[in-house]
């Protein structure tokens, strides 16, 4: 019953039904009356139980919902819950449906795709990147063969941001990409290898490649039922396609079967990526070596499920359950050294890189806060989120035992620093000469989440169980720094990190405060203390919950208002700060410092109060000995009292 995903007609089976209701409750059973129970809320049955016009509508959205045409839905625009409202409606023997609409008529909806005559009903609906009639159309490819009828092949837009007139590819290149496409069970290594060579790494700045190559890599691929599991295809081209499908993943089947080539391909690409570094990250290349820091970094996931699931080491599977999987002695080998190569190239190659460019980033923010550019205030936050984002990914797939303390500072930093500074589902585009490259800068921020989580209970475990106080005190610290002002990662000289100790006596094994500081620096091995409870204005590291706390409150960027005042600029200078809001009245605004030990308190102006006209001079002579030991010793700042 209610077929609508097939057709809109009033089929045998909703007419069976609705008179099995209507003749238990003695209601006319004919076929107009039938039709009238479904459409009409005013009619006997949806009169008496309104909750049949409920189960209705749900049934038509859930399939509407499913429907792989895109055009089918109704435009985008700020609807009303009225407006959303569905209307049926029955003319020769078929139902119409009606809905959303905006100061006219409603839209038209359909569960079914319409399709013109000749035209193919649409399977899926977004199409894929890694099929090539999704850069022919109107031309649709069938095998490598239709390219040689087509006139003009697509260039893939333009390949160098600063001059539109550099096409990426030409139509050699163009033809030798698309007729890969053409072959997806072979297309894996084939379109890595295209653009591992080192004349080609500069395509990927052109966003359209970057979504054919992450197609290509990562889009599962067509299912191979466990009914076929046994057969195999007998013609060329393949009479049944379904037999070229894999039980998993297109990608992981490559890396059981035939792993060599495109982990070289990978390998290439991450090594020539650091090449192209030119020490900034406002730079024509950066779109190229963070998109090849995400592919490496997922590519890295893949091989580490593959080897953890051969070996029985995965965090959440036990046991083998799934066929397709199993690895021979000669792919376990190559894959355990291309996971050393992938480190090597992430942690030892690009790690360092983007840890350059974050450094240098920071510095500019501390020099644009004292110049007060707010532009590039706004912008480098965002890059130095982009960079904390990137360093997280490509920690990812660390298991607790390879993790260490650099490793560590950095999860920490990045979670903090996300926490307090990237704009969630903020939707802002970061614009890079004039148009937005979202695609071309970011991680997905569905992936930072995923990763957080999964580094969570890793960094947590070795805070606990594996780190020294000395380490404990340096990761904790590196994380109320980050937090606190610019995001700079580095200690200044001769910093001497407070004591660290976990909060006991709850369930949450995740928070530390601060115990007390020191003089000297640590010995390497210190026990770590334990605090029964939180102290009174210390701040807490809460790994978690992935949260840093100071008086039970969050921290932000110090009010602009406050920041800006002559007693603020004087005992601070005119650098970026983080506060918490610690308390609020009328006239007044208590601001705790992050990583200081001062609090401002912020009043504003009471209009009722009549000002005073009289004021004197404020002598220092006048003060007692010991208050005078306050004052700095250098001539003098024009301090007045009114």
């Amino acid at each position: 019953m209610y077929g609508w995903e097939s057709s809109n007609a009033l089929e045998v089976g909703t007419v069976r039904w609705v008179r099995s209701i209507a003749q238990d409750l003695a209601f006319p059973a004919d076929i107009g009356n039938v039709a009238q129970y479904i459409r009409d809320v005013d009619h006997l049955l949806i009169k008496n139980y309104p909750e049949f016009r409920c189960f209705r509508d749900v049934c038509f959205y859930f399939k509407l919902f499913l429907n792989p045409q895109l055009e089918a839905f109704p435009s985008k625009a700020p609807y009303s819950q009225r407006q959303a409202q569905l209307t049926f409606y029955f003319y020769q023997q078929h139902f119409y449906v009606g809905g959303y609409a905006t100061g006219g008529a409603p839209q038209l909806l359909s569960a079914k795709p319409r399709v013109r005559r000749g035209e193919v009903t649409p399977l899926h609906r977004f199409s894929s990147r890694a099929d090539p009639n999704a850069y022919t159309r109107p031309t649709r490819i069938e095998g490598e063969d239709d390219l040689l009828h087509m006139w003009e092949l697509p260039d893939f837009g333009d390949k160098d941001v600063e001059n539109a007139s550099a096409k990426a590819l030409g139509q050699h290149d163009a033809e030798l990409l698309l007729s890969y496409l053409t072959v997806p069970y072979l297309r894996i290594p084939l379109v890595v290898s295209f653009f591992s060579s080192e004349d080609r790494i500069h395509l990927l700045q052109v966003p359209k490649l970057q979504a054919l190559l992450d197609a290509v890599l990562f889009e599962p691929g067509g299912h191979l039922p466990a009914r076929s599991a046994e057969l195999e295809p007998q013609d060329v081209p393949a009479s049944a396609p379904e037999l070229l499908g894999t039980p998993h993943h297109l990608l992981l089947h490559e890396l059981c079967r035939s792993p060599k080539t495109l982990v070289e391909g990978v390998l290439r690409l991450a090594h020539q990526a650091t090449d192209l570094d030119t020490g900034t990250f406002k730079a024509s290349t950066t779109t190229v070596i963070l998109y090849v820091v995400r592919l490496a970094a997922r590519f890295d996931n893949y091989v580490s499920f593959l080897l953890q699931y051969d070996a029985g080491e995965h965090d959440s599977i036990r046991g083998k359950p799934f066929r397709g999987l199993a690895l021979d002695s000669q792919a376990r080998e190559a894959l355990a050294a291309a996971r050393r190569g992938l480190r090597k190239a992430l942690l030892g190659e690009l790690r360092p890189l983007l840890l350059g460019w974050y450094h240098k980033l920071s510095r500019e923010l501390d020099e644009a806060f004292q110049s007060e550019d707010e532009q590039v205030l706004d912008e480098n936050v965002r890059h130095l989120c982009v960079c904390h984002s990137h360093l997280l990914l490509m920690l990812r797939s660390l298991t607790p035992a390879e993790l260490t303390e650099p490793l560590a500072k950095s999860i920490a930093c990045a979670v903090a620093f996300l926490a307090t500074r990237h704009q969630w589902n903020k939707e802002l585009l970061d614009v890079w000469n004039g148009s937005p490259s979202y695609d071309a800068w970011r991680v997905p921020e569905n992936e930072v989440y995923e990763a957080l989580h999964v580094l969570r209970r890793k960094l947590l475990g070795w805070l606990r169980d594996t780190a020294t106080q000395r380490q404990l005190d340096a990761v904790l610290s590196s994380v109320v720094r980050v937090s606190e002002g610019s995001g700079a990662m580095l200690p200044p000289p001769g910093e001497v990190p407070p004591r660290w100790a976990y909060l006991s006596g709850e369930p949450n094994r995740g928070r530390f405060a601060v115990h007390s500081s020191r003089a000297r620096r640590p010995a390497e091995v210190e026990e770590v203390p334990t605090l029964l409870k939180e102290p009174e204005g210390a701040v807490v590291v809460d790994a978690q919950v992935l949260q840093l706390t100071l008086m039970a409150a969050h921290p932000q960027a110090l009010r602009h208002a406050v920041a800006e005042m002559e007693d603020v600029t004087q005992m601070f200078g005119e650098v970026a700060m983080q506060a918490c809001l610690t308390d609020r009245s009328a006239h007044r605004e208590m601001y705790r410092l992050v990583g200081r030990a001062h609090s401002i308190a912020y009043w504003d102006v009471d209009t009722k109060m009549a000002p005073l006209e009289h004021w004197r001079m404020y002598y220092p002579q006048e003060l007692h000995p010991s208050e005078k030991a306050r004052l700095r010793p250098a001539s003098s700042l024009p301090f007045s009292s009114r």
